[in-house]
């Protein structure tokens, strides 16, 4: 519920600041569809109405794969830090506006210092909601990672439990060992998820906003914003990547390996079917503890989305394609072939 107010308040926000602009942003933010005689002009209004829209969704989805913390549930711990944090993004946003407001052309800067006074809600809301994912992100990483441990420790001493057992009940116990392995191993993809959404979404709004129209209703400063999302997606994807796999995934499968290494001797000795599962098992902990094996499981679901929309992002920088017309089209002069 916090969300849809907060979105409702920037909608609101932006909106009436294109009414006090006027003239002003009409000239610098809309957009223009169509051919260059009979071109649809659109307020940018509407890009930043969808561009907010698609935000508020995007934090809704983020909120949906997170299953301990809210954003209620982070506001609500800590009551006094969130007050003061708001209190110091309001005072940037309307210092920003006020300086915004007096680089316009003679005669505009009263005027647009309005507009920037109206919008900076809009601002707030923006500056905030994404300093409130970044907390909500790292609320449940860390959660995630105690859950983790806590699931690792049970399952390690499930296969040391197994010592002294006859060798058809320790192949038993061990084969539901490695069930529950797989099993913690998922749910450490699943905590991934939050990552992977973020990062998707970035990716997804840097094409929107440079390669579409929709990019006429942001300043420079928004255009230069998304090389730093950019950024952002591609160092949280692999600083939490290596974080997951060094500290947590690999260690975990290679502290099973070790516990299981002590009942080679008697597998060797055991029969062919006691022996084949035995070996079965351990190598396929050796593949899931590679690289290639961490990065086969992360590229399921979210992951792999995360990764199409970076190439698809990539690609289009790469081969240089053309970005979307900021310049209103120009009517044919009468008389021209």
């Amino acid at each position: 519920m916090l969300i849809v107010w907060c979105w409702l308040a920037a909608v609101i926000s932006v909106v009436l600041a294109y009414v006090v602009a006027g003239p002003i942003w009409k000239r610098e933010h809309s957009m223009f569809f169509g051919d260059s005689e009979k071109p649809l002009q659109l307020s940018g209004a509407v890009g930043e109405v969808v561009i907010v829209t698609a935000a508020a969704l995007f934090l809704l989805a983020i909120d949906a794969v997170c299953e301990e913390v809210s954003p209620d549930s982070i506001l609500s711990a800590y009551p006094v830090f969130s007050a003061a944090f708001l209190v110091v993004v309001v005072i940037g946003v309307y210092a920003y506006g006020a300086y915004k407001g007096q680089t316009g052309l003679p005669g505009e800067k009263a005027r647009l210092t309005a507009t920037y006074m109206v919008y900076g809600v809009f601002s707030t809301v923006v500056f905030a909601g994404i300093c409130l994912l970044a907390a909500l992100m790292v609320s449940e990483a860390v959660i995630d990672a105690n859950k983790f441990s806590a699931e690792a420790d049970e399952v390690l001493a499930q296969v040391q439990a197994l010592g002294g057992m006859p060798i058809a009940a320790k192949t038993s116990g061990l084969n539901m060992a490695f069930l529950d392995t797989q099993a913690v191993l998922k749910r450490l993809e699943a905590s991934m998820s939050p990552v992977f959404v973020f990062a998707a979404g970035l990716f997804a709004f840097n094409l929107v906003v440079r390669y579409t129209p929709l990019r006429r209703a942001f300043a420079k400063e928004a255009m230069f914003a998304t090389y730093l999302t950019t950024f952002v997606a591609l160092a949280l994807v692999v600083v939490t990547g290596v974080w997951v796999y060094t500290g947590q995934y690999s260690s975990f499968i290679g502290d099973v390996l070790t516990v299981m290494a002590p009942m080679r001797p008697e597998f060797a000795a055991a029969a062919p079917d006691f022996n084949s599962r035995y070996v079965d098992i351990w190598l396929r902990l050796v593949d899931d503890q590679a690289l290639l094996g961490f990065l086969s499981r992360m590229s399921d679901q979210w992951g792999g989305v995360a990764a199409l929309l970076g190439i698809f992002q990539w690609s289009a920088e790469r081969f240089n394609k053309p970005e979307a017309d900021t310049t209103m089209p120009l009517a044919k002069a009468e008389g021209a072939v």
